[in-house]
């Protein structure tokens, strides 16, 4: 039996403290992208609706956006290479509308080439 030391319910803030370290890293934690995106879309998609947090009021947004503002050039690569999966572009979507979101939307604005070659393959 594993003997815990928050209380039941408490696991968003949590999993959202733990997300909230990788920001903290050194630099080369950009690796972590990939996994640490993808963790977050299960775990938000995992949040029961009608409660405190969801998919909507998610605990690991913000959490995420600073991370993803630390690598923002990498950050933008990644989410444009995704454009077509709709669980990615979604929350790309909803980070960069939000405060936060800043460095991300003016690394966006900066790749209006790697854009068109994304939207429109040749």
């Amino acid at each position: 039996q594993t003997q815990k030391s928050w209380k039941a319910g408490e696991e968003p803030k949590i999993a959202a403290a733990i997300i909230e370290l990788f920001h903290l890293l050194p630099s080369g934690a950009g690796q972590f992208l990939d996994e640490l995106v993808t963790l977050t879309i299960q775990l938000e998609a995992a949040l029961p609706q009608g409660q405190v947090y969801s998919e909507l009021n998610s605990p690991y947004r913000l959490p995420l956006t600073k991370f993803l503002n630390r690598y923002a050039t990498e950050s933008v690569d990644y989410f444009l290479t995704r454009l077509a999966q709709p669980n990615y572009f979604r929350r790309f979507v909803d980070i960069i509308r939000s405060e936060s979101g800043q460095v991300l939307r003016e690394e966006l604005a900066k790749s209006s080439d790697k854009i068109i070659s994304i939207a429109f393959p040749q």
